[in-house]
């Protein structure tokens, strides 16, 4: 009877909110079970999901959020691009707003200045076709298409795109619209003596700052990058006084505000690349040619653990043309990509590259003008075929990507990552961006049993610790989400968690905008919305490209 009631509340919800918005509203029981997943191996359901045509149903929404949180009914919030998140964070109990189903529209391009403007929920793939027309593309190394704008951002991943953000438009969780950008002194007085929330956000922020300047040139400045808390607090304000306040959106992961508009600075596309695609017969090999294809600015750098192409040659996708001399697999595989705008810069590079590779012996080496490269490229895909690959009974869940290790720390991790791999009687399967040294660890696994759900938990936590141990961050692209909040928020200084917590309380003082995401979580709540398997339809959709 209560259940009935429950339901029924609900869809009175439903009907309240779809007289107020020009979008739709719903409480089907299949469009919840279809929001429950994100590309994470938890599974939470939503009360509403939301499909907003305009700005102003965002802030309809999140007004509605906390007029009811005012009330005592907390009713959180959880903004949702793609879906891909890998740490939980496109997913909650509340109500769930999709922003790619109609917030999906390209605003402007100005080609001279090189900016796109467009809604948080356009994909890349949606973007960078519209910005080849002008010989531009959207910077960073980008590999999923249905990949949105804001749900990018939000996640900060990856890093070296939203580096090149500059304005936002966001929804704060009172339904105001913010927007930011940098400021100067004069600006930001006048931002100061608004008597609205954004008004309060100026005022505090600025005291923020300045009461808690040595905790942020100690744990942030001059510490490992890390994307876990808001460390964007660290370049909102500069020494002459300007504010911008885009920095902390930057892997907020919707605890902030609703991303509804982004204006990026884009990069020059370069249609013509070579690319190598190295089988060395170790693994420490392939790290030294890493070191060494570094110093030719490559566009693309990658480690690749050997071992995943054994599984995946089991199941038919072979790689006899990089395989070493008499080696069924490489140790490692590396792939090195040029895309120099200039012809002759990527012939000199491409030289360059054949005379490195004569330094080293065992190598099986095939590059472009061999292969297509787009089949050469593919082998990237390899973290996405495994889990296409497994049967019913095991998984292949992104549960420890995303840690950042120090390219001097790189060798004695690896060795240390074995240890671990003995102590919880799994192998470990890695691949590392040579340019960012982000490393992404994944294990086959079972989900089915209570027990294998603790296990999941003890990993990442024993993980994380071992990359603080290496002088790295556990969440440094990708954000701690829900799944790796409690091990991320141990790794920090109870200073520095103190602050975040002050960050966010001032964002969002009632507690609508994602809860549970980017804090500590109830460890049963957590077991208990872990999936028992990660099946192949949580990521097809969003397998990279090349």
């Amino acid at each position: 009877m209560q259940l009935i009631q429950q339901g029924q509340a609900v869809s009175r919800l439903a009907q309240y909110l779809n007289q107020h918005i020009v979008g739709e509203v719903s409480s089907s029981t299949v469009l919840r079970r279809h929001y429950s997943q994100d590309g994470s191996v938890l599974a939470i359901a939503p009360e509403l999901v939301v499909y907003p045509r305009t700005t102003n149903d965002i802030r309809k929404v999140t007004l509605f959020a906390r007029q009811l949180a005012e009330k005592g009914h907390i009713v959180g919030i959880t903004p949702r691009g793609a879906g891909a998140d890998q740490t939980g964070a496109a997913i909650g109990s509340g109500i769930v707003i999709d922003m790619s189903a109609r917030l999906n529209n390209i605003i402007h391009v100005a080609v001279k200045e090189k900016f796109v403007h467009a809604q948080a929920g356009t994909t890349t793939e949606a973007i960078n076709q519209a910005l080849r027309w002008h010989g531009l593309r959207l910077p960073g190394q980008i590999d999923m298409p249905y990949a949105t704008i804001g749900g990018m951002i939000a996640s900060q991943s990856p890093r070296s795109f939203t580096q090149h953000l500059t304005r936002l438009e966001v929804i704060l969780g009172n339904g105001d619209v913010l927007e930011t950008g940098r400021m100067n002194r004069k600006e930001v007085n006048r931002k100061k003596g608004l008597q609205t929330l954004e008004g309060e956000i100026y005022r505090k922020i600025d005291a923020i700052t300045e009461d808690h300047e040595s905790i942020i040139q100690t744990h942030i400045r001059h510490a490992t990058p890390s994307a876990v808390g808001y460390p964007g607090i660290a370049d909102v304000k500069k020494r002459d006084g300007s504010i911008d306040l885009t920095p902390l959106f930057i892997g907020s992961q919707g605890t902030l505000g609703v991303i509804s508009e982004a204006v990026i600075k884009t990069a020059f596309y370069s249609a013509e690349r070579v690319a190598f695609l190295i089988g060395t017969p170790t693994l420490e090999m392939g790290r030294d040619l890493v070191d060494g294809f570094k110093a030719l600015s490559p566009a693309l750098l990658e480690l690749i653990d050997g071992r995943l192409f054994d599984v995946t040659q089991k199941n038919g996708k072979t790689l006899s043309f990089i395989s070493a001399d008499g080696q069924a697999v490489p140790g490692a595989v590396v792939v090195v990509c040029f895309d120099d705008i200039a012809e002759i810069n990527r012939k000199n590079k491409f030289k360059k590259a054949l005379k490195l590779l004569q330094r080293y012996d065992g190598c099986k080496v095939v590059n472009s003008t061999e292969r297509p490269i787009e089949e050469l490229l593919s082998v990237r895909e390899i973290f996405a075929r495994m889990v296409l690959s497994l049967d019913e009974a095991e998984s292949f869940p992104p549960l420890i990507d995303g840690a950042y290790i120090p390219t001097d720390r790189h060798e004695e991790f690896m060795r240390a990552l074995e240890l671990l791999e003995k102590k919880h009687h799994i192998t470990l399967y890695h691949k590392t961006d040579g340019l960012s040294n982000i490393v992404d660890v994944r294990s086959i696994m079972q989900l089915q049993q209570v027990g294998d759900k603790q296990r999941v938990l003890r990993l990442i936590s024993d993980y994380c610790e071992l990359v603080e141990q290496h002088g790295g961050s556990c969440i440094s692209e990708g954000g701690e989400g829900r799944i790796k909040a409690n091990a991320a928020w141990e790794t920090i200084d109870a200073s520095l968690a103190d602050l975040y917590r002050q960050v966010r309380h001032l964002f969002d003082p009632l507690g609508t905008l994602n809860p549970g995401v980017k804090q500590v979580n109830d460890q049963k709540a957590l077991i208990a919305a872990l999936r028992s398997h990660y099946e192949p339809g949580s990521i097809a959709r969003y397998l990279p490209y090349v």
